[in-house]
């Protein structure tokens, strides 16, 4: 059996203010927290039933918006493979 080396070159990006907050105040040991980088340059992070939504590609501002959804509550975990996010055409 051979073994499988992965190497991911590191992509530095700042996190939302919103996201830095969670990811300091959530017991992560409790918590159900996944991730994942999308095709269309969105960064998208689920919390127990909270998803947060942004772009990884940086703004004029320097510093992301994330937008806050809450999922409806229900007795499994959420993962990122569950989602899939749109553009919206103009």
């Amino acid at each position: 059996m051979t073994d499988l080396k992965l190497f991911i070159d590191p992509y530095e990006a700042p996190y939302p203010s919103t996201v830095r907050e969670l990811l300091n105040d959530t017991d992560k040991k409790k918590a159900n927290i996944c991730a994942t980088v999308t095709p269309l340059g969105r960064c998208l992070l689920i919390c127990n039933n909270h998803i947060y939504v942004w772009s990884f590609v940086k703004s004029e501002s320097g510093i992301p918006h994330a937008t806050h959804m809450e999922l409806p509550t229900t007795g499994l975990k959420y993962s990122v493979q569950l989602v899939c996010l749109f553009n919206k055409s103009k």
